[in-house]
């Protein structure tokens, strides 16, 4: 419905199969008239309702090797100039360090991050990971910053990435 149009949802008790709608303009009288509004230029709809037997799909719980929180700004910054050097996006992380690298043909960009500059991690005992993604699907994803000033990426070697934005 638009402005200055009503809806009505309903159904036929005698006929539970079908739902009913109806839009329809409202003409507003002038608010000194104690007349009600006039309906005019009125819309019906009747749509069979169907039985849909689904089954919910939900990913495992699976406990990541390691998350870690950043500056979801710094990161789109970062992809944003990786994704000029290639589509896959390369993530190794081990000791204290995490490479963010993209390359194509003989070019190539490496981003060195020490978790000094990241502004949380959790990792396991003797981690060692070392991933790919699609950088453009990342790259479309990190444009939440301007909402979210924090993203918490969990990573796994073999397992998509998770990306949970935070306030």
């Amino acid at each position: 419905a638009k402005t200055n149009q009503g809806i009505t949802i309903g159904f036929d008790d005698n006929n539970c199969e079908k739902i009913n709608i109806d839009i329809y303009d409202i003409l507003l009288k002038d608010s000194s008239d104690s007349q009600e509004n006039k309906n005019i230029n009125e819309k019906n709809f009747e749509i069979n309702c169907i039985d849909i037997d689904f089954d919910l799909l939900t990913p495992d719980e699976i406990d990541y090797d390691v998350d870690l929180y950043i500056k979801s700004k710094e990161l789109s910054n970062y992809f944003s100039e990786l994704i000029q050097f290639g589509e896959d996006i390369y993530i190794n992380c081990e000791s204290n360090l995490l490479k963010l690298s993209s390359l194509s043909g003989d070019n190539s960009m490496v981003q060195k991050l020490s978790f000094d500059q990241i502004e949380r991690y959790e990792v396991v005992e003797d981690y060692n990971i070392k991933t790919k993604y699609k950088l453009n699907y990342l790259n479309n994803i990190s444009t939440l910053h301007k909402v979210f000033p924090i993203v918490k990426l969990c990573i796994q070697n073999n397992v998509p990435l998770c990306a949970y934005f935070e306030d």
